[in-house]
């Protein structure tokens, strides 16, 4: 996994974490792929989508597992039994093209998406490898302390350009926690 995580290495954790979040679809990673197990169902687009799909989710858990080989209070996005799903998903398809290629043979392109499949179940397994060394490493105690101690997410420890400052003209204008939101903003 060194090989991989190796590029992350000095990339603010913040950055790693931000990129690896970005790469999960919000219904969870299985929720983005194809529905049914036979990928020769499907058109070689729809197919190569998903595989694409697969190796972004892969990315992200790259990133991730970068971020906790830097980060001793390191919390994976992805569970074990997520990526479980995922490998399974994976041994699903690899098994129907299997089939598919014993009984008639597979056609371009669907031999590539084969081997394809083949390459990425082996990265999965190799990930959840990682996730599971990585699991056994957090430690729950140090979990419990506080978060705003531990992160700085201050523009000035982020390192963002605010831009310059714009006047506005009800600078002057004090407002009342509790205004009405029905009522109109006064404007000098």
């Amino acid at each position: 996994m060194s090989r991989t995580c190796a590029s992350t290495r000095g990339w603010p954790l913040a950055l790693v974490a931000l990129l690896g979040a970005a790469l999960f679809p919000a219904g969870g990673a299985a929720e983005a792929l194809l529905p049914e197990p036979e990928p020769t169902e499907y058109e070689p687009d729809e197919v190569a989508g998903e595989l694409d799909r697969f190796e972004a989710v892969g990315d992200g858990i790259v990133l991730t597992l970068a971020a906790c080989e830097q980060e001793p209070h390191c919390v994976t996005a992805m569970s074990e039994h997520e990526l479980a799903r995922l490998i399974d998903r994976i041994h699903e398809r690899v098994t129907h093209l299997r089939e598919v290629d014993e009984a008639e043979g597979l056609e371009p392109p669907y031999n590539t998406f084969l081997e394809r499949y083949l390459g990425l179940r082996e990265r999965y397994a190799d990930y959840l490898q990682e996730v599971r060394v990585v699991t056994v490493q957090i430690d729950a105690d140090a979990l419990d302390e506080a978060w705003e101690d531990l992160l700085d997410f201050t523009p000035e420890a982020l390192e963002i350009d605010e831009g310059p400052t714009v006047p506005s003209p009800n600078d002057q204008i004090t407002l009342d926690r509790f205004q009405d939101i029905d009522e109109p903003m006064p404007i000098d």
